[in-house]
């Protein structure tokens, strides 16, 4: 069959998982009920001849290492964090090898680019990818050899991604991180960074769904797995400790607004890469209140976040963040507010997309608010054509597109 545009690049968000991980052949992240046995947006735009690939990264992995961590599989080569970032969060230095998705990116012709659509916490990687892509890392530049720099800590390789995309995006982050930090962050961590990672990593349960939290010795690469060997969490406090100990590389701290806000000053932009950012909104007011809960028809787990999302703020998140009764509404787990385009930072500048408007590259365009709640965009509760139409419709405009540079 003829492929279509660039290859497609969709990554999941927090807790998720990717084609790799036999929970995706049973439950595909971007698939929900449809995807029964691997049949999923991955399987359906490429029937439709567009190559597409739906890479599982650390579930709870940041931003930051998750876009090494993509990097590598997309390109092929061993996961390099960044010899800077490594020793300031404690981790080693490199992590798996990775034959590679699309192995010539970046070579004239087809795989010249890609596209790169984020979900939730997906949306967080794809500014910090696009960011690393186009400016790299000034910091790792200065602390590394030359000749062991990766490449995508050099900068200037912007034209290698021609469109950016989040799907509820934690972009300015989302209230819901912000009521659990510190405390009940730091729990959540020892749950599940502990509790799963420190008890399974080394069992064929990772072969099911992969923690990749081996930079921490809290996993082991499924293919060197062999037999169960159930470990006692107790023996890997340390590891979860230091995990735990870091800002920028927890997931749970990232994903605060007040955090986000200080990410996103770092970030930039490219004039060679078009952005789009979709927001979703399945909630309404209560009563005559300003409080917002989720419609009846959203999926369980929105209704439980959005008890938080629906009201949640503080005068500091008011005064410095402009965290107000307009972030009330909500899909569920993300403010439908903060899934727009970055607020700060040289992340900028934003339009909001009108029906027919030229599209250019260097800007993000905040999408119409569609009447979806988080877990919309995996398949749950949406009708079976809508839902994947819905990935074929931003696949097809990407195609439409021409090259920035």
């Amino acid at each position: 069959m003829e492929r279509k545009g660039y290859p497609n690049i969709i990554v999941h968000g927090f807790f998720g998982w990717g084609r790799d991980d036999l929970l995706n052949y049973i439950c595909p992240y971007f698939g929900g009920y449809w995807g029964v046995l691997g049949n999923g947006v991955e399987t359906y735009l490429d029937m439709q001849g567009y190559e597409t690939y739906c890479p599982g990264v650390g579930p709870w992995n940041s931003a930051w290492d998750r876009c090494c961590e993509l990097y590598a599989m997309i390109k092929g080569g061993t996961v390099d964090y960044g010899k800077v970032h490594s020793e300031k969060h404690h981790h080693a230095r490199y992590g798996r090898t990775y034959p590679g998705l699309v192995k010539d990116w970046g070579e004239p012709g087809q795989h010249a680019k890609i596209n790169i659509i984020g979900h939730s916490f997906g949306g967080p990687t794809v500014l910090r990818f696009t960011s690393l892509m186009e400016a790299g890392s000034e910091e790792e530049r200065a602390g590394t050899p030359k000749e062991e720099l990766s490449p995508l800590f050099e900068g200037g390789h912007g034209n290698m991604v021609h469109t950016a995309t989040t799907l509820s995006g934690t972009n300015n982050g989302t209230t819901l991180a912000s009521f659990a930090n510190n405390k009940i962050a730091n729990f959540v961590n020892w749950l599940l960074v502990g509790l799963i990672s420190g008890t399974l990593g080394n069992t064929p349960f990772m072969k099911v769904w992969d923690m990749k939290m081996d930079r921490f010795g809290l996993s082991t690469d499924p293919k060197d797995i062999k037999g169960w060997k159930l470990r006692k969490p107790s023996d890997y406090k340390e590891q979860v400790a230091a995990y735990n100990a870091n800002g920028e590389d927890n997931i749970m701290w990232e994903m605060a607004v007040e955090n986000q806000a200080e990410i996103n000053k770092q970030l930039t932009i490219s004039d060679k890469i078009y952005y789009f950012a979709h927001p979703a909104c399945r909630s309404k007011t209560i009563g005559d209140t300003k409080i917002q809960r989720m419609e009846l028809v959203s999926f369980p787990t929105a209704h439980i976040a959005a008890l938080i999302t629906g009201w949640f703020t503080t005068p500091k998140l008011k005064k410095e963040f402009g965290v107000d009764s307009s972030w009330f509404a909500t899909d569920g787990a993300v403010n439908t507010k903060a899934c727009l385009g970055p607020f700060v930072g040289k992340a900028q500048p934003a339009v909001d997309y009108k029906e027919g408007m030229e599209i250019k590259p260097g800007v993000w365009h905040n999408m119409p608010v569609e009447h979806k709640d988080h877990f919309s965009w995996m398949g749950y509760l949406e009708p079976h054509d809508k839902f994947f139409n819905d990935f074929l419709a931003m696949v097809q405009r990407a195609e439409n597109l021409p090259d920035a540079d």
